[in-house]
């Protein structure tokens, strides 16, 4: 069982791949063989496919997996389900090539780094939750960190001319106000994590908070995603240097989040 797991995070990564290599950016000439509907239902297989294996990653016969690797996978697989829904709603042409490598990346790194770290606490409710909030945060930013690279690589060609002429590509104004929605929806969650994390965290952590560069950066990220919209709500901030702060304060939070248990995981070896 587990061999077929581990070839199955392969092939799950070669299809993201494909995927990606089907919406890469063509000629003018060039004609298109794979038609938008049918890439969209291949999409969305790949998509069930990687979350029933997060799925068998996750929860185990030993308890509940969540290293280093299954929460990126989680997160990539995240990242593939917003694309898919954002798709179906405002498709932006060459966004599924830009965002797809990344997505097969995460789906076979629990194969290179196979090592689990079974949670202590799975079965207290309060853990739990702050968990799952402070993944769906973690999610929702890098989500909006590839939105917002993607805006601004969209923004670069245009200004040189060279993006491509389709109706159905949705103005950049439309796609910052959703950016800025997920910005405000994942700046609620992070909040709550960091709050419940300082309240609860004697019957978290078994010791009251403490002052790491995991709470030092994703403090920094929070006080900067707060500014950021408290600036685009007060004086209308957007643009090139709006997307720039978006893409730093997800850089703060991958150095907070996943930079802590990729040391003391993959490098420290503490499981």
């Amino acid at each position: 069982m587990e061999g077929l797991i581990i070839v199955a995070q392969v092939l799950l990564a070669i299809a993201y791949a494909g995927l990606a290599w089907m919406d890469r950016p063509r000629p003018e000439p060039e004609p298109v063989h794979a038609h938008p509907g049918s890439l969209r239902w291949a999409m969305a297989l790949v998509v069930l496919v990687h979350a029933a294996i997060v799925w068998r990653l996750v929860f185990q016969a030993e308890g509940i997996n969540l290293s280093f690797a299954v929460s990126l996978s989680i997160i990539g697989w995240l990242l593939a389900l917003w694309l898919w829904a954002s798709g179906m709603l405002m498709p932006v042409p060459g966004m599924a090539s830009r965002t797809l490598p990344l997505v097969a990346v995460s789906a076979v790194l629990p194969v290179l780094l196979p090592a689990p770290h079974w949670l202590p606490y799975s079965t207290d409710v309060v853990a739990s939750a702050h968990l799952v909030v402070a993944l769906l945060a973690f999610a929702l930013f890098v989500i909006a960190a590839v939105q917002a690279a993607a805006m601004l690589a969209l923004q670069q060609e245009m200004h040189h001319g060279l993006a491509a002429k389709s109706g159905s590509m949705p103005p950049i104004l439309t796609l910052e106000r959703w950016l800025f929605g997920l910005i405000a929806i994942g700046f609620v969650l992070l909040t709550a994590t960091l709050a419940s994390g300082v309240i609860f965290s004697e019957s978290l952590f078994g010791k009251p908070v403490q002052l790491t560069h995991k709470t030092l950066f994703s403090g920094l990220a929070w006080l900067l995603f707060g500014v950021l919209l408290a600036g685009r709500w007060r004086w209308g901030w957007r643009g090139r240097k709006a997307l720039r702060w978006v893409v730093i304060g997800s850089l703060l939070l991958l150095i907070g989040y996943a930079g802590s248990k990729f040391v003391l995981e993959v490098l420290l070896g503490r499981h």
